[in-house]
């Protein structure tokens, strides 16, 4: 270590000392340490077995990384299913198999970002990579409901540049063959409720664009159906039941994303599902089993659900008396009577609360930092400006 590097952490650690003091002179609220709004999270990411009954979370295990615990519902059981030591299993890449009793998350290895399927059992613990191929890199999994023991998985195995490859994994064995390959620089692609992959989007080499792809079944050609030009959305959200139309994030002949059901054998526009003319379409809750649009989330000035079912409005209307912030539904049971909900605020941390939509009653389960509750912090404020033109 350098004497210029010595003397430069010397002053910034004269300069962090003086800070408290300063805030003080000015009564200003305490600075917040860096491991409360860095470090990890005391919980994080709930979900929901299909069943109901169970709940599967992150949270650091013994060695202080973040793994995948469990807990019964309604019960303080909560214990460690998984104990990874390089690099912790992020939130958004773990899912129940909807056998009630398998957890499937994506996993590197001390984050060389080349992710392998795991699958942990929560009665045996035993921990199995589905997909042990040195080198070959997982980017994206599906499950149905209706295929309890199968998943379909993308995997480089070939290391073809210009093609994916889409394999079927049965999760009782492991046995691993290939389905489907699909030719072009792929972003993203969709399996239907009978879990064949039918849709993908194709990187447009013309101008860098978006094409939908699609093939009407199993042993049927990919066809172009839709083409997004380059700065126009394009969004794949979930087909419907029966499979001859989708619903779709779409800008194409409208200044704003829009919610749009297209029919797949035309690419036409059969009906605007919902648009805001102020802001792009955010997420949408779409119901478990009928697979219906049920809600919709915009964020304009402020974030702001706009429901598509009367019969969310009671629903909604407690979530909403509950806690202050903004929520959103993070999980649900195939049966729909238990949601797990996540509050956000800009002056506190992340909450998440289990709802039981038969007793109306919403039970805190945990907060994600709750160090922060013990500091002030700055509440956010909308701001429209008006352009010169208008």
């Amino acid at each position: 270590m350098t004497r210029k590097f010595l003397l430069v952490l010397c002053a910034l650690s004269l300069l962090s000392l003086g800070m408290g003091s300063e805030q003080k002179k000015f009564g200003l609220p305490d600075l917040i340490p860096r491991q409360v709004l860095f470090g990890n999270p005391v919980k994080l990411a709930p979900r929901l077995s299909p069943d109901g009954k169970l709940l599967a979370f992150l949270a650091p295990a013994e060695n202080g990384v973040m793994n995948i615990w469990m807990q019964t519902v309604g019960k303080s059981d909560a214990a460690s299913l998984t104990m990874h030591t390089g690099g912790g299993v992020r939130p958004f890449l773990m899912n129940w198999a909807f056998d009630s009793r398998h957890i499937l998350y994506l996993q590197d290895n001390r984050g060389d970002e080349i992710f392998h399927v795991f699958m942990v059992d929560t009665e045996t613990k035993i921990v199995r990579d589905l997909t042990p191929f040195p080198g070959a890199r997982v980017s994206h999994y599906v499950l149905r409901r209706q295929h309890p023991l199968e998943m379909l998985v993308s995997l480089n195995l070939r290391g073809d540049a210009n093609s994916l490859e889409i394999y079927r994994v049965q999760l009782d064995t492991g046995a691993l063959a290939l389905d489907t390959q699909i030719s072009g620089r792929i972003t993203d692609w969709y399996a239907d409720e009978n879990l064949v992959a039918r849709a993908a989007k194709v990187m447009d080499p013309r101008d860098g664009g978006i094409i939908l792809r699609l093939r009407d079944g199993q042993d049927q050609s990919w066809r172009d159906l839709l083409a997004f030009p380059f700065g126009e959305k394009c969004g794949f959200i979930e087909f419907r039941p029966g499979g001859n139309s989708a619903f779709c994030e779409s800008s194409l002949g409208a200044d704003t994303s829009r919610l749009v059901e297209i029919d797949l054998r035309t690419g036409r526009t059969l009906r605007v599902v919902s648009s805001h003319e102020k802001c792009d379409l955010g997420s949408v809750m779409i119901h478990p089993l009928t697979k219906e649009i049920q809600a919709v989330f915009y964020e304009y000035l402020r974030p702001e659900w706009v429901l598509l079912e009367e019969e969310l409005k009671n629903d909604f209307g407690v979530l909403q008396k509950f806690r202050p912030g903004t929520f959103d539904i993070v999980s649900r049971d195939l049966a729909d009577q238990k949601w797990l909900v996540c509050y956000w605020s800009d002056s506190g941390p992340q909450a998440y609360a289990l709802y039981d939509r038969a007793s109306l009653k919403v039970e805190l389960l945990f907060e994600d930092r709750p160090e922060l509750n013990k500091y002030k912090l700055a509440k956010m404020e909308s701001l429209l400006i008006t352009a010169r033109d208008g």
